[in-house]
């Protein structure tokens, strides 16, 4: 059973209902072609703030959403509407290319290659966890050691960040990995603050600390031990560097693809 509440959030379809909703109000004022040319543009920008996302994490759904984006903001700053009463090759190849690309990224988002993994950190987190004894806390909880040095703990870092398991924060002595539910990269990327968020932080000389949101905490069925999450929450880190050391990363992918959670959520 799951630990979780349902998730119900519909915050990382915003831009989509929001796109949608310029393209309508500008098209009814000023004509569709307009309209369409004002979407255009906004997704060419939303494109650049994924290229953000991309440089960060290095996840290659990223670079396939900045093609789709980037093709299919082209194809609306062109668009005419003749409605097939004309032929604008150019405006063809943009179609055709988002197209492409679009099922690129749908194949990877069905693969869960292309999902962030919070909810599925935070059921890991929590399956040794049954005492109810205590609630939330504000304070970070020190939460065991990892046997690494500090070039294996980076590499670590771009592992996770490739696969969307965590967003790493690369500091001067220590990594910090912040939980990322699907809808909320917004809120974290466009921030950069982690420290109200959940996460987990392994310091070069491997000591480990954890720290769970109460949103997060919150979303949960069960009032459950705070201090037996966070260090449960670290001691799955540890087991992730552990394994990542050994050449299995692919194996923290594996267990979370083994719970079925929605990809969009």
């Amino acid at each position: 059973m799951r630990k979780l509440k349902p998730d119900r959030s519909i915050t990382g379809l915003i831009p989509v209902f929001t796109f949608v909703l310029i393209i309508a109000l500008v098209s009814v004022w000023t004509g569709i072609e307009v309209g369409m040319q004002v979407g255009g543009l906004l997704v060419l920008l939303y494109a650049g703030y994924t290229f953000y996302i991309f440089w960060w994490t290095r996840n290659t759904g990223y670079l396939l959403s900045i093609l789709y984006l980037v093709f299919g903001g082209l194809w609306l700053t062109t668009f005419t509407p003749n409605f097939g009463n004309s032929f604008d090759p150019l405006n063809k190849t943009f179609m055709f290319l988002a197209l492409a690309s679009g099922s690129g990224l749908w194949m990877m988002l069905m693969t869960r290659r292309f999902k962030w993994r919070g909810r599925e950190v935070l059921e890991l987190a929590a399956e040794p966890v049954d005492e109810s004894v205590d609630g939330f806390t504000a304070r970070p909880r020190p939460a065991g050691q990892v046997d690494a040095s500090r070039d294996e703990i980076v590499a670590f870092a771009r592992f996770v960040g490739s696969h969307l398991v965590a967003l790493p924060y690369v500091e001067t002595e220590r990594v910090v990995f912040a939980i990322v539910k699907f809808g909320d990269e917004f809120r974290h990327t466009l921030r950069r603050d982690y420290m109200a968020e959940t996460w987990v932080a392994i310091d070069f000389d491997g000591n480990v600390s954890a720290h769970i949101a109460q949103r997060d905490y919150l979303d949960y069925r069960d009032t459950l031990s705070f201090d037996q999450l966070c260090a449960s929450l670290g001691d799955l880190f540890i087991d992730f560097v552990a394994l990542f050391c050994r050449g299995e990363g692919m194996r923290i992918v594996d267990r979370m693809d083994a719970l079925h959670i929605s990809v969009f959520s």
